[in-house]
């Protein structure tokens, strides 16, 4: 990239170029990927676990929880709450990621 290319004609430090330039323009990418990455695998989970090809019956997760719901209380109005809070959480994590993109913006200068 041309600014770093800059930073070591003006005799800067590799040091220095990482922690001043590389690092601010990666950081944001790497905590919205992540963000979005806890979404997608709560989802995922839980739908792999949900038709019987999750982790084994010692192990609490998502689907379990839904699926003891669901023979609870056949036909009440609540049985989706699993599903509800499933979905939730996964968007939590999305808008969380969108927030933290729009604070960690190098170009902004907000920080």
């Amino acid at each position: 990239m041309p600014y770093i290319e800059a930073a070591r004609a003006a005799g800067g430090s590799p040091l220095a170029i990482l922690t001043r330039y590389v690092l601010p323009n990666v950081f944001s990418p790497i905590v919205v990927y992540a963000t979005t990455l806890m979404g997608l695998m709560i989802v995922v989970g839980s739908g792999l676990s949900f038709l019987g090809l999750g982790v084994g019956p010692p192990v609490a997760d998502w689907a379990r929880w839904w699926r003891t719901a669901d023979r609870a209380a056949p036909g009440a109005a609540c049985h989706g709450a699993a599903g509800v809070a499933i979905l939730v959480v996964s968007l939590a994590f999305n808008f969380l990621g969108d927030g933290l993109r729009d604070a960690l913006d190098p170009r902004t200068g907000r920080r």
